[in-house]
């Protein structure tokens, strides 16, 4: 590999710096604005959400007035001469106070002939209302006269006998009300304060007609021939629309309620959180048409609306961008000093290509020789553990074979005593064989390439079970194996471990009266259980040392290998295995595989 360093933009030219500033710089730039379209029209959704819901409770609430009215006329439709103490007990039942925040009157006003102002009058004082007389007396065919009306306030009482026609606004109202069969809103009136200025209070009526036979008729005409009253009440906005606000609307918003009369807005109600005015909030004005009248929902997004938006990542990505710009930019300038600087070792560094290569192919020269020379000692080794098995089993069979033939041949020339030496000739023969032979496995098992497959525990378990008993010649072992043990692992080096592991089991539970084997699973490991003799858990590490054992060999007889060869094929499966036991109460063996 030559290196070829070219001057311009990517080599030593000062332009690249100024352009990649200028790049990235525009990029952030983009980046700010999308992402400051996506989070404000996210944040008008949210607003115009919540706008909808305030909307929606409002006039929620004023229905509920609504509907209180359209049910106190039904009572009127059916009980023209209603006795007031029986009003008054039926408002008192209505609990106005409780359930009717800022309901402050609920009456009925009844269309009354002027040429019955009259008897009216005497009906009424009859009825437990002396003082009731009809005022303003205006110049008219009919009059508007307020009959009954509670709570019995002094505010009220005053009202009682009122004609309302002498307000040409509530007149505009009624007349409406009457025309279109159907509740209708009063502009907000004035009340006059202690200093007799006349304000607007922020208060209003709700009318409903009420018609001869209850239904509402077809036409106009029909509706001004068949009015009988107007069931009525007097509402107070700053008190009704009190909490009327949740959810989102409540949370999100502040808002204020205004009419509109003549071009005059005329506040209704207006939230008391975070009156300060805020540069980030966003306000609207919406237009709330509402039982004959125009009222204006100004909306203005609260502290926790604010809160909650995601404006603040948008000043991230602009903060963050014009850092990473001035960053590369800052790499830019280096890499081009740097390139400068490299141009001048050109040469030098072709030279020192030249010495790396030949470096390298004598590296792979001497990790080649490497490699041939560790196959051959591995070929070696192997030749060696066989030829040492070999030059090792020679003899002793030789050992072996002329015991035997002593025995067979002079066994009547040879006292008890010599017979006894040359069964532990033999003995010891048979001995050294098998631990040649389990020296040459643990060899063996420890250069085997590990080929893993899915295994089912218990199947194997059972068939090395079996075979064990037949081979130690027992049959009243009891055998437990759990069911759906699995794994995955080199079947023929599990296979060894299982061997082992369940074959010592079996050799060292014989000592128990009534021997038990356990073969199962817990905390992800198995376990291999016997009841037997068990062993003193402070040497339980010699037990996987090769040639190390906690019992005689007269009173178990072994190799003292099986442990170690089943600790090195856990070892080589990542794994790890550990013993627990008590001198008499028999041991388990636990194992991981990983």
């Amino acid at each position: 590999m030559r290196f070829r360093l070219q001057k311009g933009w990517g080599g030593n030219s000062n332009s690249l710096p100024v352009l990649v500033f200028l790049l990235s710089t525009s990029a952030s730039i983009c980046a700010w604005v999308w992402s400051g379209v996506i989070v404000g029209g996210h944040d008008q959704e949210r607003f115009n959400n919540a706008a909808e819901e305030a909307a929606q409770a409002i006039e929620g609430r004023v229905d509920d007035q609504v509907d209180l009215l359209r049910a106190a006329g039904a009572t009127f439709n059916l009980k023209r001469e209603w006795p007031h103490l029986q009003f008054h007990n039926f408002v008192g039942h209505l609990g106005l106070k409780a359930h009717y925040k800022g309901m402050e009157g609920l009456g009925y006003i009844r269309f009354t002939p002027a040429s019955s102002i009259a008897s009216l009058q005497s009906k009424v004082q009859a009825d437990g209302i002396p003082d009731f007389k009809v005022y303003p007396l205006v110049n008219a065919a009919s009059i508007y006269p307020i009959v009954y009306i509670e709570p019995p306030t002094p505010k009220n009482q005053a009202l009682l006998g009122m004609d309302v026609q002498s307000n040409p606004f509530e007149l505009e109202a009624m007349e409406q009300c009457r025309d279109a069969g159907t509740a209708i809103l009063s502009a907000v009136y004035q009340e006059r304060s202690e200093s007799g200025k006349s304000l607007y209070s922020g208060k209003f009526r709700l009318y409903f007609p009420v018609y001869q036979g209850g239904e509402v008729p077809s036409s106009i005409e029909n509706r001004r021939s068949l009015i009988v009253g107007f069931t009525f009440c007097t509402l107070d906005g700053g008190t009704l629309f009190q909490n009327v606000l949740e959810g989102e609307a409540r949370k999100y918003l502040d808002v204020q309620i205004y009419d509109v009369n003549s071009g005059r807005l005329n506040r209704l109600y207006a939230s008391s959180r975070n009156r300060y005015r805020r540069r980030t909030a966003i306000t609207a004005d919406s237009s709330l048409p509402i039982y004959g009248r125009e009222w204006i929902l100004r909306l203005r997004t609260s502290i926790a609306f604010e809160q909650e938006s995601e404006k603040w990542l948008v000043q991230w990505i602009l903060g963050a961008g014009l850092v990473i710009s001035c960053l590369l930019s800052a790499v830019s300038y280096s890499q081009v000093r740097a390139n400068r600087r490299l141009l001048h070792q050109t040469e030098e560094l072709a030279k020192r290509e030249e010495e790396v290569r030949g470096l390298n192919e004598n590296l792979e020269h001497l990790v080649h020789e490497r490699t041939t020379e560790l196959r051959a000692s591995n070929a070696e080794l192997e030749a060696f553990c066989y030829s040492v098995s070999h030059d090792l089993r020679a003899p002793l069979r030789s050992v072996d074979g002329f015991s035997k033939s002593l025995l067979e041949d002079y066994r009547d020339r040879l006292d008890d005593e010599g017979i006894d030496y040359l069964n532990r000739v033999r003995n010891a023969s048979k001995r050294m064989d098998e631990l040649i032979t389990a020296l040459l496995n643990l060899s063996r098992i420890t250069r085997q390439e590990i080929i893993r497959a899915p295994i089912n525990i218990s199947a194997m378990a059972s068939e090395i079970v079996q075979d064990a008993l037949l081979h130690f010649g027992f049959e009243n072992f009891e055998v437990q194996i759990q069911e759906g043990l699995e794994t995955d692992a080199d079947p023929k080096l599990l296979r060894v471990v299982l061997d082992n592991l369940i074959s010592n089991a079996v050799k060292f539970g014989s000592a128990a009266k009534e021997p038990r084997i356990e073969i199962g699973s817990i905390n992800d490991s198995f376990f291999v259980r016997d009841n037997g003799a068990g062993f003193n858990p402070a040497y339980a590490e010699k037990l996987f040392i090769p040639f190390e054992r906690l019992h005689a060999q007269t009173e178990f007889p072994g190799s003292g290998i099986g442990l170690a060869t089943v600790h090195r094929i856990i070892q080589r499966h990542g794994g790890r295995i550990w013993a627990d036991s008590a001198p008499g109460t028999g041991a388990t063996f636990y194992f991981t595989l990983k």
